[in-house]
Formats: C-alpha cells, sequence, structure tokens
C-alpha cells in the first residue's frame, strides 16, 4: 500500500503521512494523530479477524 493509499484511508494529506514517517513533522496535531490511531486499530481488529478465520 502507498503512502497515498494509505494517507487517502486514514483521512490526512500524503504530504502530512510523509512528513510524519520521516519524523519531520513541525508540528503534532491532536487531529491527526487520532485519524492515525483508529486507523491502526481498525487494521489490528482486521488482521485479528483474518487469522481467526
Amino acid at each position: 500500500m502507498s503512502i497515498r493509499q494509505t494517507a487517502e484511508e486514514i483521512g490526512i494529506a500524503h504530504t502530512t503521512l510523509s512528513l510524519y514517517l520521516l519524523k519531520e513533522n513541525k508540528r503534532q496535531s491532536k487531529n491527526n494523530d487520532e485519524k492515525m490511531l483508529n486507523w491502526l486499530k481498525e487494521k489490528a481488529i482486521e488482521r485479528k479477524t483474518l487469522t481467526t478465520i
């Protein structure tokens, strides 16, 4: 999955995600942090569901 696809799923700009991954983000955004955390939780649940099938 590309950074653009991931960012689109999360609901943030691809540049924001790219800078975050490179640890070059200038300001921490609680809103973006929350979106990323929720996306990670959803993916963990999906993965867990797939492995139990």
